[in-house]
C-alpha cells in the first residue's frame, strides 16, 4: 500500500532493479503476501483492513516474484471481492520482522536474531504469522522476552520457511501488550556452501523474515528491522492527536456547511445515571470497557479532610452507593456496577493486562485490587490510617503495573514519594522528587516498559518526572507555562498530559502532546534531551478536568481513529452534572469515505471493463477490507497497481468487506 503516487519502477515494471521501492511518497507498507502454494486465509469476524486516503493508503500495488520468467500463459493475480459488512470493529495490521546479516559458510547452525518491544497503546491480538527465507533457512520462531532475567523466553510461533509459505493460522489468539518485547530468530545451515551468503532479494541470497498479522482497534503496520521499531504509513493527520476540540454539535453543523470538509475530531459526553465526581478511569485489555472510579453522591470539598496535612477524612462512613462503573464504549451503556458502602473517596483506578482493577481510595489510604466482578485480590496499606512507613500510604493517587506483576504507586497528598512493591505486595523501595524541588502531589503514573521507565505526574509543580525501575532520575518534563499536570498517557515514544491552569486568568484545560527522542538515540548522542517536542491545544468544554485515558475506535460516541476520555470533578448536582468528555482524533473522525460508482478496470491497451460494485480484478489470498473509499484499478506493464479514492460523506456509510482469491 502507498499513502501518494507509486514509484516509476512500480508504474513501468522495471525490471532492471530487484525489489525495488513500489512507493514513491511513503514508506512501502507490506499488507499481504504469501508463497509456495500457501492455502487461504480468513480474518476472524469483524476484522478488516484499513485502505483509502484516511487509512494513508491510496494506491495499491501487486509484486509477483519469479524465480524464472513466464513469459506466456501466466495468470497470476488476485480476485478482490467487495460486499458488505456492517458489522466491522477491528483493523488488520501486520508486523514485520526483518534482518540485515551475513551466514559464514560450513555452519550447521547460524542464528539471526531481531528483537523489538511494541510500543503502542492498545493490545494487539495475534492471529496468523508467515515466515520466510530462502534456501538455507531450517526454522523461525517468535519469542515473548519476559521482564525476569532469571526466566526463559516464551515460544509464542515457530515453523519451517521450507513449507508453503501463507499465513498460518495460530492454535490460540495470542494478546501483546504495549511494553511486550518479542524476538524471532531465524536458523540458518550453511553446510553446503563454500562462500559467505549475504542478505538480498535473489536465490542466491538469504532473508530473516517474520510477518505477524494482527488486529487492534487502531489501524498500525508496524516494523521491527534489526532490533529498530517502527510505524508504517502517514505521519501526518491520522497519527497527530493534537487538532482544534469542537463538540458533536458543531462538528455536524459544519459537515452539513460543507460534506466534503476535512474535519478530524469528534467531541461528545457521557453521562451515566448515578455517576459522580470522577476519580479516575481506564480501559480493559480488549478495549470493549471503559473503567470508570467515581464519587457517586459525595463529593471532595474543603471540608472533607481535617488535620496538619488533611490527611483525615471527616465523613462517618463509605458511600453508599456503587462506585465503580463499567461502561460498553461502542453503545455508551452501563455493564455493570459495584463497590457500595465500601469506598470513601474514590481517586484513581488502572486496568493491568490480565483485566484485574486497581483502586486508589484517599479516604481509605489504601490500594485494593479487584477481579474485574469486583472480588477483592490484594490489600495494602492500613484501612482510614494514614502514614510514610512501608506498609501506609496517605490519600494514594494512582497505580501502575508492571508486566512482571510489580507496581508503583503515587503516594499522593501528604507522602509526595513514588513507593514499589512485588507483585505479592511486598515493599522494594520509595523515592521522591530526582530534583532540588520536591514533588508535590504526584497526581498520576505511568510505564513505559519498552524504556523501563516510570513517569510521574508532579501536579503543583506543572512538570512530569522520569524514573527508572530503580527511582533513578531520567529527565524532567516542565509544562509549568501551559497549566498544572492533572493526568498522564503513554503513546508510543509521546506522553500525552493533561493540564489545567487552574488559578490562572484563562483557565482553559489543555492537553499536551510531549514527543521524547527514543532511548536509542539519546544513547547514541547526549545532545539529544528526552524532550524533542511540545505541542498543546485547549479543551473546550472541559471545565474541571481530572483523569484522561486513550483508546482505539469504538464505533459510538468515538467514531475516530483513537479516542479519549476525559474525567471531570464536577459535582453532580452541578447544572452540568458530572461529565466524561469523548474526544476522537485522527482523519477517520467527522466523515466517512465509502465505496461508490463503479470500479474500473484498465488493461495496457487501454480497453475499459466495468465490473460494478461486486467485484475487482487484484489477486491474493481472503482478506477482509474497511472500504473507506471507491477503487480504480489499472493494469500497467509491470506490477498492477489499485488507485483509491476517498469521496466524504456527511451520514455514515456502511463499512465494505473485500475478500481476495489468488490465481497463481
Amino acid at each position: 500500500g502507498c499513502d501518494g503516487e507509486p514509484s516509476e519502477a512500480a508504474r513501468y515494471g522495471d525490471k532492471s532493479v530487484l525489489m525495488t521501492r513500489m512507493c514513491a511518497e511513503s514508506t512501502d507498507r507490506i499488507l499481504y503476501g504469501w508463497a509456495k502454494d500457501a492455502p487461504d486465509l480468513h480474518l476472524p469476524p469483524s476484522v478488516g483492513l484499513a485502505v483509502g486516503p484516511a487509512a494513508g493508503v491510496t494506491y495499491l500495488v501487486l509484486q509477483v516474484h519469479y524465480r524464472v520468467v513466464v513469459t506466456e500463459g501466466d495468470a497470476s493475480g488476485l480476485t478482490l471481492h467487495l460486499s458488505s459488512a456492517e458489522h466491522m470493529r477491528y483493523y488488520s495490521g501486520l508486523w514485520s520482522f526483518a534482518s540485515w546479516f551475513t551466514v559464514p559458510p560450513g555452519k550447521e547452525r547460524h542464528d539471526i536474531t531481531n528483537e523489538c518491544c511494541y510500543k503502542g497503546s492498545a493490545p494487539l491480538h495475534a492471529f496468523a504469522f508467515r515466515v520466510h527465507t530462502h534456501a538455507l533457512g531450517e526454522s523461525v520462531w517468535m519469542e515473548q522476552r519476559s521482564l525476569d532475567p532469571n526466566s526463559e523466553p516464551k515460544v509464542l510461533m515457530e515453523r519451517s520457511p521450507q513449507l508453503p509459505q501463507g499465513f498460518q493460522q495460530l492454535d490460540t489468539r495470542i494478546i501483546i501488550q504495549p511494553g511486550d518485547s518479542l524476538r524471532v530468530t531465524c536458523w540458518f545451515n550453511s553446510t553446503t556452501m563454500t562462500e559467505t551468503v549475504s542478505t538480498g532479494h535473489t536465490h542466491n541470497d538469504e532473508m530473516c523474515n517474520l510477518y505477524l498479522m494482527f488486529y487492534s482497534e487502531q489501524p498500525l503496520n508496524l516494523r521491527c528491522s534489526d532490533g529498530e521499531s517502527g510505524q508504517d504509513g502517514r505521519a501526518s493527520d491520522s497519527e497527530r492527536l493534537l487538532p482544534t476540540l469542537n463538540h458533536l454539535d458543531d462538528v455536524r453543523a459544519k459537515e452539513k456547511e460543507s460534506p466534503n470538509s476535512n474535519q478530524a475530531p469528534v467531541a461528545a459526553e457521557m453521562k451515566p445515571t448515578g455517576m459522580g465526581q470522577v476519580g479516575g478511569m481506564d480501559v480493559t485489555p480488549g478495549g470493549e470497557t471503559l473503567v470508570v472510579f467515581h464519587r457517586a453522591t459525595r463529593h471532595w470539598t474543603g471540608q472533607s479532610f481535617r488535620g496538619s496535612k488533611m490527611e483525615f477524612v471527616t465523613h462517618d462512613g463509605p458511600i453508599a452507593d456503587n462506585t465503580v462503573m463499567l461502561i460498553d464504549r461502542s453503545l455508551g451503556a452501563v455493564k455493570a456496577e459495584w463497590g457500595k458502602n465500601t469506598f470513601y473517596m474514590p481517586h484513581g483506578v488502572t486496568v493491568d493486562g490480565d483485566g484485574n482493577i486497581w483502586l486508589t481510595d484517599c479516604g481509605l489510604h489504601q490500594v485494593i485490587k479487584y477481579t474485574a466482578s469486583g472480588e477483592p485480590m490484594l490489600t495494602v496499606g492500613e484501612k482510614l490510617v494514614p502514614g510514610n512507613g512501608r506498609s501506609n500510604f496517605c490519600k494514594p493517587t494512582g497505580v501502575a503495573v508492571s508486566p512482571d506483576g510489580s507496581f508503583f504507586v503515587a503516594d499522593g497528598y501528604c507522602n509526595n514519594r513514588v513507593v514499589h512493591f512485588d507483585s505479592k505486595g511486598e515493599f522494594v523501595r520509595e523515592w521522591g522528587s530526582s530534583t532540588k524541588t520536591e514533588l508535590s502531589v504526584p497526581h498520576s503514573i505511568v510505564i513505559d516498559a519498552c524504556r523501563g521507565w516510570i513517569f510521574v505526574a508532579d501536579r503543583e509543580n506543572g512538570r512530569i518526572e522520569a524514573f527508572d525501575y530503580m527511582g533513578r532520575g531520567q529527565g524532567v518534563v516542565d509544562l509549568k507555562t501551559h497549566g498544572l499536570v492533572y493526568a498522564i498517557a503513554m503513546r508510543g515514544d509521546s506522553l500525552l498530559a493533561l493540564l489545567w491552569p487552574r488559578d490562572e486568568g484563562d483557565s482553559t484545560p489543555q492537553l499536551a502532546e510531549v514527543t521524547m527522542n527514543p532511548p536509542e538515540k539519546m544513547a547514541i548522542n547526549p545532545h539529544f534531551k528526552l524532550v524533542a517536542s511540545v505541542e498543546t491545544e485547549a479543551l473546550p468544554g472541559v471545565v474541571s478536568p481530572h483523569d484522561l485515558v486513550i483508546s482505539g475506535a469504538e464505533g459510538g460516541a468515538c467514531n475516530a481513529e483513537t479516542c479519549m476520555y476525559v474525567g471531570e470533578t464536577r459535582p453532580r448536582d452541578d447544572a452540568s452534572g458530572s461529565t466524561i468528555h469523548v474526544m476522537g482524533f485522527g482523519v477517520f473522525s467527522g466523515q466517512h469515505l465509502h465505496l461508490l460508482g463503479e470500479t474500473i478496470v484498465k488493461t495496457v491497451d487501454t480497453t475499459t471493463h466495468n465490473f460494478g460494485r461486486g467485484a475487482l480484478i487484484l489477486g491474493g489470498s481472503v482478506l477482509a477490507l474497511l472500504a473507506w473509499a471507491s477503487l480504480e484499478l489499472e493494469w500497467i506493464n509491470g506490477p498492477c497497481i489499485a488507485r483509491l479514492f476517498g469521496v466524504s460523506s456527511s451520514e455514515p456509510a456502511p463499512l465494505m468487506a473485500a475478500s481476495v482469491e489468488r490465481t497463481v
